[in-house]
């Protein structure tokens, strides 16, 4: 009897870690694209950091990182402040960045 609630923990521990390494790598996806999405908006360019740069070890660029957080704090605060900027106004202005990125990347690659 003892040996087979044993099994049974086990085996629960076991489906456990499963769940969370999955729910780790898909919150690890979803950073990684949220990085993205600050590099196609040209944000890490706005504030001169370069791809490649380890933002918490590299010094030099302390600066730089804690400008970027300032600025996304700041949307954060002015998306709650005002309802000029609905999901949808932003989504829209989303589509358009998209259709123009893709757009000069396919004139610069012809």
């Amino acid at each position: 009897m003892r040996q087979a609630i044993q099994r049974l923990k086990r085996k629960e521990e076991a489906e456990i870690t499963i769940i969370n390494s999955t729910l780790r790598k898909a919150r690890t996806r979803t950073l990684i694209q949220a990085g993205a999405l600050l590099e196609k908006a040209g944000l890490l360019n706005e504030f001169s950091i370069e791809p490649g740069t380890d933002l918490q070890r590299d010094v030099e660029c302390k600066d730089q990182m804690h400008a970027l957080f300032g600025a996304l704090l700041e949307l954060k605060s002015l998306l709650k402040e005002t309802n000029e900027y609905s999901h949808s106004y932003l989504a829209l202005k989303g589509k358009i960045g998209f259709y123009n990125a893709s757009k000069t990347l396919l004139e610069n690659s012809s």
